[in-house]
């Protein structure tokens, strides 16, 4: 499927994923013979996208409470929560449910 792409426009695509590669044939494959041998996986969703998809899930996140945070304010200190707090936040919670 990358071939259809310029050199520029695969770069860019490469800086997006964590592991900074495309996945290979050889990945591909063992995950598709898994899921023809296992009589047992079932509706499965494999994602085969070398950690973009949970650094999606993160952004998605990040920008959800980001928005909430600008309506939010402490009773107390009326201070807004800061950004490194709110990352913190999210990885603890994403942590929590592996």
């Amino acid at each position: 499927m990358s071939s259809a792409f310029d050199q520029a426009y695969k770069s860019k695509l490469i800086e997006r994923i964590p592991l900074a590669r495309f996945g290979s044939v050889d990945e591909i494959a063992s995950a598709a013979a898994f899921l023809a041998s296992n009589a047992y996986a079932n509706n499965c969703v494999i994602n085969l996208d070398g950690g973009l998809s949970a650094v999606s899930i993160i952004m998605l996140e990040l920008s959800e409470k980001t928005a909430n945070a600008r309506y939010y304010t402490d009773m107390k200190s009326q201070s807004k929560p800061t950004y490194q707090a709110m990352v913190t936040e999210i990885l603890l919670d994403l942590l929590d449910e592996i």
